[in-house]
């Protein structure tokens, strides 16, 4: 059962899916699919039933599967006629389920009083400002349920009824067809309204629902799909990391009730553009930073779709990297809801007992504008006598292959080579063979070696993080404790190069690598220190001459940390932990930088890690540590794949004779795994 109750929320759409798996077919909007015209109502012995419990007044609910030629599984219920489960493959055809839900039919009774989890929400779904609009004349009251105004249909809405179900075959594969008449006065709103939903799951790999509805009265019709996604698997944390794009450069703004004002507005220059793939956890930060104490805690707002109100064109598109698995959402519908799942610190459990946080799926859920009733210049929800109420949308789903066929070696796996330290950093391959690693909190440096034990290098290491060698093989050394780039001579002796900046303390020199012509790059975040220690008032990019002379490069940074060289030293990566993102700088002949910009986007820093250390190969490709593994991007910023290690790593680097060995310090370990290409020291 549901440990906790949360918030209302706001999200709808009807929902038409595609679920593609290796080979992906092509999307056809206008091949014919099962509608009340072209199916047949022979038992399709596919289609399993299974009771799912029952409601309060004792009607029995049953939880239908549908499976098809290529084991796609789709389970849909009869209550709510809710899409409880949906498997897709990632990139290397492991299934996952990629909506919310629940075990046990109780649970959905309690979660579904506010948040309709995967339900068909109607008869107008989304609010109705003040309960109540005006129809022909007439004035229609209707349930408060969110006080003062009607959200998703009312007290019992569509999401709450026992549908009538039956397996149906097409020439394209197995289907439910659900219905439910609502009668006249239902919820306050006029009119006997027959309503139609079939999924229809392809041996083509698509899964489509479409809703269709006839009335004998006027009345609003507003038919919208609740499921929330995680394309990850619903047992695999929050959205943040995920990239979404929507097609839709306007937006409809709303109050504080949420109740749309009636204006259109332009999302170019707000929190809300999403016109270009955008990772879900930097749009919430930005729009946290500008909105600040009226931050509504989330995503919860009505898009203005491009193209044709009537026509079937692209939404939206979603993707997550770590599994590879892309959503194209197509409808026909003029707006779409995008709700980002904001339950702040309440949790839920769900499906296999995972409990569900804040931002554990989202909605993408096409509509007519919300309160569309009351605003006439609006597109219009008001279905009439002898006309059809139609609702398609079209979840397409690929994946994205990755590319580290191309990375890794043959039959190349990770292994782990050393572990017991409290937290590892600063790994450098040494030419004489062997590695050196920091352990930050043990304030030491390790030497490893192939069938040695391990041994200190250097203690104190004054907390060292990052670590390098100069041209001439000695070690380079950003220290945390003593708050200063270091130099290691070969006779032991420990030299300071860096300390102060224009007469100021540094932060806390972080990561570190060095140009061939001698010059030292460096980063200085405020890992270590207590803001009172702080004597900058900023976190800079610095660059330290052969001759010590230091020069602030960059200063706009939130909290920089790995930084490397592209193989011609004309370009600087630079990691911000705290954005989750690679900046990329020129480097000019005098080993200035210009023209600062984005680059790549990780994900948002997390218990699985963050933007960290950084390396490249010989062909320009970018390693940068990130949650889950080691992230790997093409010289043109494309995601090739990632590494994933056992547990969340800090720092990369290359080693063995060839320098296709790669080293990862990750947690209380130390790790290695064999590539293709050599990488460069």
């Amino acid at each position: 059962m549901l440990r906790k109750l949360l918030t209302v929320f706001t999200v709808m759409g009807m929902s038409l899916l595609t679920v593609n798996v290796d080979p992906y077919k092509g999307f056809k909007p206008n091949q014919a699919y099962a509608t009340e015209n072209n199916y047949s109502s022979k038992e399709n012995d596919n289609v399993s039933k299974t009771e799912f419990g029952r409601t309060e007044d004792g009607q029995k609910v049953y939880l239908y599967t549908l499976t098809n030629t290529n084991g796609l599984i789709a389970k849909i219920t009869n209550y709510g006629a809710i899409l409880t489960e949906l498997h897709l493959p990632d990139n290397k055809g492991k299934p996952d389920d990629v909506v919310l839900g629940f075990d046990s039919l109780e649970d959905y009774f309690i979660a579904n009083r506010y948040l309709y989890f995967g339900a068909v929400v109607g008869r107008v779904a989304n609010r109705i400002q003040d309960a109540r609009f005006t129809l022909d004349g007439r004035e229609y009251n209707l349930a408060a349920n969110a006080s003062p105004h009607h959200i998703h249909g009312g007290d019992r809405g569509f999401d709450k009824v026992v549908w009538q179900a039956e397996p149906i075959k097409t020439d394209r594969g197995q289907a439910l067809k659900l219905t439910y008449l609502s009668p006249d006065g239902e919820e306050g709103y006029p009119g006997n309204l027959k309503v139609t939903a079939i999924y229809t799951l392809t041996n083509d790999n698509e899964l489509k629902l479409e809703m269709t509805a006839t009335t004998d009265k006027p009345t609003p019709v507003n038919l919208i799909n609740h499921s929330y996604w995680n394309l990850a698997g619903h047992d695999r944390g929050n959205i943040l990391g995920q990239y979404l794009t929507l097609n839709a450069d306007r937006y409809t703004p709303s109050n504080e009730h949420r109740i749309p004002t009636g204006k259109i507005e332009l999302v170019k220059d707000t929190p809300y553009d999403f016109t270009q793939p955008r990772l879900i956890g930097k749009g919430l930060n930005q729009l946290k930073n500008t909105l600040k104490q009226k931050y509504p805690g989330g995503y919860d707002l009505n898009y203005v779709l491009n193209g044709k109100s009537d026509k079937l064109k692209l939404a939206a598109t979603l993707y997550e990297p770590k599994s590879g698995r892309v959503m194209e959402l197509h409808t026909n519908q003029p707006g779409m809801q995008f709700f980002s799942g904001n339950i702040g610190e309440l949790k839920t459990l769900g499906k296999g007992g995972v409990v569900y946080q804040n931002h554990q799926g989202l909605c993408l859920e096409t509509q007519h504008f919300p309160n569309a009733v009351n605003q006439p210049n609006f597109p219009s929800v008001i279905l009439r006598p002898g006309e059809t109420y139609r609702h398609i949308i079209v979840h397409k789903f690929n994946t994205k292959q990755n590319n580290l066929g191309e990375i890794l070696a043959p039959n190349a796996e990770i292994e782990k080579i050393a572990d017991g330290f409290e937290f590892t950093e600063g790994p450098v391959w040494h030419p004489d063979g062997f590695l050196l690693f920091s352990d930050i909190p043990a304030n030491t440096i390790y030497k490893w070696q192939p069938e040695q034990e391990t041994e200190i290098f250097r203690q104190p290491s004054g907390n060292a993080n990052g670590n390098t060698l100069d041209n001439s093989g000695r070690l380079i050394s950003a220290e945390h404790g003593n708050r200063r780039v270091s130099l290691t001579e070969k006779d032991g002796e420990i030299v300071t190069l860096a300390s102060q900046y224009q007469g100021k303390q540094l932060n806390s020199p972080n990561d570190l690598v060095v140009k061939s012509d001698g010059s030292i790059y460096f980063t200085d975040p405020p890992y270590g220190i207590e803001s009172e220690q702080e004597e900058l008032g900023f976190y800079g990019v610095y660059r330290l001459a052969p001759d010590g002379t230091l020069t602030l490069l960059v200063d706009d940074f939130v909290r920089p940390n790995g930084i490397v060289l592209s193989p011609d030293e004309t370009k600087l990566y630079v990691n911000d932990s705290q954005e989750g993102h690679i900046r990329v700088f020129d480097v000019q002949p005098d080993g200035m930088l210009d023209n600062g910009k984005l680059f790549a986007e990780l994900e948002p820093p997390s218990e699985e890690g963050a933007a960290d250390g950084m390396k490249v190969d010989i062909k320009g490709n970018i390693y940068s540590t990130g949650p889950g593994g080691v992230w790997i991007f093409s010289p043109n910023g494309d995601l090739l794949g990632i590494i994933e290690t056992p547990e969340p790593p800090a720092n990369i680097a290359w080693g063995d004779r060839d320098y296709k060995t790669l080293y990862i310090t990750a947690r209380k370990s130390l790790y290695r795994i064999r590539l293709k290409n050599s990488g460069l020291p």
